[in-house]
């Protein structure tokens, strides 16, 4: 094992996190606020319900007990939902640094590559996707080697400050899950799977961009939106070629692409036929929530989906309406 230099070395933890909290937000609320229209406000659209509502981010992409993992004794760790609450707090603050146009340090560069990470594997859709391909019993009593890569230990360095390698990494989550009941396997495919995504953010180009006046961005309970060749809809977000768009706010956004250095970041503007785009891209990877300033922003974005959606497999859009 090799210790991070002392400026680093203050981020390792000792003792676990812990947490009260039994709702858990699929996104952050603080992130959510950034798209209020008052202040305080945003307007959903939720998939199942078909409805179009305000509400506060309180009440929004939450769910009971979702990060939660069972013991055998029968209580709930929330450690990783204490994890995932600091990060956000972490992050918050760096967002709104780039929203003034600051400079990042390093350390601020990984908490929003983070942040990026966990909000495209802490949701429903993708934790729906790892209970449908999970093995149909774990003993996690009998833990097997080999889940944790070269990759991974690297991410894992650099947001703990400790630099470890595969094999203690894999040492320490088997001593952590012994009188583990149930869990631990779909938070933990999050987790790995956010550190992949936070790797691949951290050492892209970074470029943050504001809407014209004539738009505004969107958001949702996944929002990234993906972007190939600039003409249609990608779901990978560590696909290199592809153009990822995080909203910032209502105005601003950065965008990343693969790139084999850390520069410095550049500013734009979005026309609004572009930001249009980029909200479509994020509507087509909506979990349950669209979330923004305004009820026509989320209808045009979901119009905007669908039409180029129709488009791009040569159908009549309204012949797709027709048969919905």
């Amino acid at each position: 094992m090799r210790v991070a230099p002392n400026h680093v070395r203050g981020r390792v933890r000792r003792k676990p996190l812990k947490s009260d909290a039994k709702r858990h937000h699929l996104i952050p609320e603080s992130y959510m606020r950034r798209f209020a229209f008052d202040g305080r406000r945003v307007y959903v659209f939720d998939r199942v319900a078909g409805k179009l509502r305000p509400d506060v981010p309180k009440n929004v992409a939450v769910e009971s007990e979702f990060n939660s993992i069972l013991k055998t004794s029968g209580e709930k760790d929330r450690g990783v939902e204490a994890a995932l609450a600091e990060l956000d707090g972490l992050a918050s603050q760096t967002l709104d640094k780039l929203e003034r146009g600051e400079s990042l340090t390093r350390e601020e560069r990984w908490y929003v590559s983070f942040f990026i990470g966990f909000a495209e594997t802490r949701g429903r859709g993708f934790r729906d996707a790892v209970v449908t391909d999970m093995p149909d019993s774990i003993d996690y009593a009998k833990p097997e080697r080999g889940f944790v890569d070269d990759q991974f230990a690297r991410a894992f360095s650099a947001a703990s400050g400790v630099i470890l390698d595969p094999w203690t990494i894999e040492s320490l989550v088997i001593d952590a899950t012994r009188d583990v009941a149930s869990g631990a396997y779909e938070v933990g495919r999050m987790i790995k799977r956010a550190f992949e995504v936070a790797r691949h953010a951290f050492w892209s180009e970074w470029c943050v961009v504001q809407a014209d006046e004539t738009e505004e961005f969107i958001t949702s309970d996944r929002p990234l939106g993906i972007l190939v060749k600039g003409e249609w809809f990608g779901d990978d977000p560590r696909e290199p070629f592809a153009i990822k768009v995080l909203p910032l706010s209502r105005r601003r956004a950065v965008i990343f692409r693969a790139s084999r250095d850390d520069r410095a970041l550049t500013y734009e503007t979005l026309s609004g036929e572009t930001v249009r785009m980029v909200n479509a891209a994020i509507t087509y990877r909506y979990d349950r929530n669209l979330i923004a300033a305004s009820p026509k922003l989320i209808e045009r974005a979901l119009s905007d989906c669908l039409v180029l959606q129709c488009h791009h497999l040569g159908l009549s859009t309204q012949a797709v309406l027709r048969t919905a």
